[in-house]
């Protein structure tokens, strides 16, 4: 089989890569390990496919720190804007949370993979399902693409396999194995927007679902403090929840070495000195009631009954029963929270991957190679990653558009067919 652009991998960012090398007039063919197209892009969002943040360029890219050079250009040439302006131009129509989160306002991930696909198909990409890559080879200007059932020639690859999180939805780390191959530097792979696990034992078991609307955690990495704001939930040995996830991002490549302590504001709408009134009152209105109980409204009771133990150091204590210095321990647990964070859950588990094909060998102008010409990148094979809202999805889109466009274009320039 003889064609310009295989483009390996077909998720979010080989979707878009497909599309724009077929536009670009280039014969173009998906290969998936999957019987069908976007196994994972079905399972984003909780099935309601965040596609993008509802930010300027600049705005997206400083919030994708450290990787904002990296990105600059693919997110110029397909910005947040562009992306919403693609899907409504298909009749997709689009809804903005109030966090700037942007979804499919059918809340039904279908609705984006439809429009990909159809759109691909329109333009003349052929899709093969089923059909596991094993090796990819360099033979003189041309490459050789082996499966089990059949080999593939063509004149540019764009590489869209994705990272090693979710493997069920067929991202197993091939892409690490084809860029190695070429003499690629793989940065090792890493859970990112993930759940963490604790080490304390008052945390283990015994709040397990126990969730908060708003805190704000904080951390110190490299002798900076950092803070992120936002939901999270207990689990059964750790923390877990939106903020949670953006707070893994920060601290994943520290786990690696040691544990990082965090700390959570459980009451983010008090100062020290408010909570410290709050408290006050509520003892003196329910003076025989036990202590946890005070706190009715203002935490879960399960939360309260664990912080009042650590302050007080007793299973149970009537509230008018509490000393200075155990209501200042108290005030300190509400705002500061200590929880020792030993490890992130098992990539498996994460939302994206931190890791994959080194950006310092791929032409961010291009996303081709810098090693072997013709061999383009897009998507979470490459080592760059966003917080939790959007912004993964953004970057596949963004990298896919740049690498396909790239790719169909390098194939026009070749002269005689493969």
């Amino acid at each position: 089989m003889n064609i310009d652009v295989c483009i390996v991998g077909a998720g979010a960012a080989g979707l878009m890569a497909a599309i724009s090398s077929a536009q670009s007039g280039a014969k173009t063919v998906v290969v998936d390990s999957n019987p069908n197209p976007g196994r994972k892009l079905l399972k984003t969002g909780g099935g309601r496919c965040n596609i993008t943040h509802a930010h300027s360029v600049d705005e997206f890219l400083n919030t994708c720190q450290p990787y904002s050079r990296f990105l600059r250009h693919c997110t110029h040439e397909f910005s947040p804007e562009s992306l919403c302006d693609f899907f409504k131009a298909k009749g997709i129509a689009l809804t903005t949370q109030e966090d700037g989160c942007v979804f499919p306002a059918s809340n039904r991930a279908s609705d984006i993979l439809r429009v990909l696909v159809d759109t691909a198909k329109q333009g003349g990409v052929e899709f093969i399902g089923n059909c596991k890559i094993d090796a990819i080879e360099k033979k003189d200007t041309f490459f050789l693409l082996r499966s089990e059932s059949k080999e593939i020639v063509a004149k540019t690859v764009v590489i869209a396999t994705g990272g090693k999180s979710f493997s069920s939805t067929g991202s197993r780390g091939d892409g690490y194995k084809f860029a190695a191959s070429f003499g690629h530097k793989i940065i090792p792979p890493k859970a990112c927007l993930v759940r963490l696990i604790s080490s304390d034992d008052w945390l283990q078991g015994k709040l397990s679902g126990v969730s908060l609307k708003d805190v704000e955690i904080s951390f110190k990495l490299n002798n900076k403090k950092q803070s992120l704001r936002g939901a999270m939930v207990f689990t059964s040995n750790g923390i877990g929840g939106p903020v949670v996830l953006n707070v893994s991002r920060e601290i994943v490549d520290e786990l690696t070495s040691g544990s990082v302590e965090l700390f959570i504001d459980t009451l983010v709408n008090f100062d020290e000195n408010l909570l410290r009134e709050e408290v006050v009152n509520r003892i003196r209105s329910n003076p025989k009631r036990e202590l946890a109980g005070i706190f009715t409204g203002l935490l879960p009771k399960s939360l309260a009954v664990v912080i009042c133990q650590l302050a007080t150091r007793k299973k149970t204590l009537i509230a008018n029963q509490l000393d200075k210095s155990s209501r200042n321990r108290l005030i300190t647990l509400l705002k500061r929270l200590p929880i020792s964070i030993i490890n992130t859950r098992d990539i498996e588990e994460a939302t994206v991957t931190r890791g994959g094909v080194s950006i310092k060998e791929i032409n961010s102008k291009t996303m081709q190679s810098k090693i072997v010409d013709s061999l383009f990148f897009a998507g979470e094979v490459i080592d760059v990653d966003g917080p939790c809202g959007g912004y993964n999805l953004q970057i596949a889109f963004s990298t896919g558009m740049l690498a396909g466009s790239s790719a169909g274009q390098k194939s026009r320039s070749f002269e005689g067919n493969v």
